[in-house]
This record gives structure tokens, sequence and C-alpha cells, in this order.
């Protein structure tokens, strides 16, 4: 099958609520596996793991090796993720408070119709 990544959390996600009824298994939706398959599926996820972080460190210290170019692109990616990371956070926080962007008077010209406004429309 395709290479899967390891899952990493790096916080710990609110489960949500469920009720009693949603917790109960139907056997229409079990699938038989055993004792052996549920190793042989501990082993594939440790050894995706392991050869994800050698991976990592291969190409970080190709990186290095480079010289200045390595340094440079490991400091651009660096930027890249900074930026994103930070817009994903102010945008969550507006989203937080309700604050909405202005629309640009291209967008209004255009007929752009945001989530917001096309729910409050089909009310």
């Amino acid at each position: 099958g395709a290479l899967s990544l390891p899952s990493i959390k790096f916080w710990k996600t609110k489960k949500k609520k469920t009720n009693d009824v949603s917790k109960t298994v139907s056997i229409a939706n079990v699938r038989p596996s055993s004792d052996e398959s549920t190793a042989m599926r501990k082993r594939q996820t440790k050894w995706r793991k392991k050869v994800f972080w050698l991976l990592l460190a291969s190409h970080f210290h190709r990186q290095i090796e480079a010289g200045w170019r390595g340094a440079w692109a490991l400091l651009s990616l660096s930027w890249l993720s900074v930026r994103i990371s930070t817009g994903a956070c102010v945008r969550a926080i507006l989203n937080t408070f309700g604050w909405r962007r202005k629309r640009s008077q291209k967008e209004e010209d255009i007929g752009v119709v945001s989530n917001a406004d096309a729910a409050a429309a089909a009310h």
C-alpha cells in the first residue's frame, strides 16, 4: 500500500460528547482481525515512524552539508511555516470573535458571496 506519514499531534483535541447509542458497535461494521494482523499492523506503524524520522534526519543533514545554500533553504522553509502558522492563528482568532474581512470593491462588483451571507440568505 501507499506509505503514509505518522500522525503527529501537537496539542490535545477535545473529544466531542456523544450519545450512548453511538457508542454501541454494530456487528455489521466490525471487521474481523486476528492477533497476528494486529501485531503486524503495530510493527508496520513502528517501522513507518522509524523510516519517517530517518529520512527527515537524512534530508536535514544533507541541507546542512550543502553549506549556505542548504542553510538558506532551511531558513526559507522555516520562514514559510511561520508565515502560514501566523496567518492561520490570526484567522482563527478573528473567526472566534466573529470578525470578517471587508470585501474588496472588485469582489463586490463580481458578486462574491461569503458562506455567512449565503446562510443568511437561505433563511
